[in-house]
């Protein structure tokens, strides 16, 4: 068993699933999710959006990395504190602030910046 799967069976126990149950949830089959605590089937991308939905308190950096505690803090109103999705952080609604955002990310312009700064 890989780390990553350790750490989904510590979770999933926690939860008192069995792998039908948290399979049921995050939509695939029981067999899948022992597959993926066994290391034989990775967790991808669909995966881990799912359980990231279904499980917002817990923390992909713990499942993934086994940084910090598995569940994430919660604030004095009993939500779970989450960060934006990086979308939004750096491609803002307003579409004014996006074009400039794509604009200073382009290579030629960022070492415009750079000769004008002397860097």
């Amino acid at each position: 068993m890989s780390d990553i799967g350790n750490r989904l069976k510590q979770f999933i126990d926690s939860q008192g699933f069995n792998n039908t149950e948290f399979g049921n949830k995050i939509g695939v089959k029981g067999g899948a999710v022992g597959e993926m605590i066994g290391g034989s089937r990775a967790i991808g991308g669909i995966t881990l959006k799912k359980i990231g939905e279904e499980f917002p308190d817990l923390s992909l950096s713990w499942l993934f990395f086994g940084n910090g505690q598995m569940l994430l803090p919660k604030n004095e109103y009993g939500k779970v504190h989450k960060v934006e999705e990086p979308i939004k952080l750096y491609m803002p609604e307003d579409p004014g602030k996006a074009m400039l955002l794509r604009y200073l990310d382009d290579g030629d312009v960022k070492q415009k910046i750079r000769d004008i700064l002397n860097l």
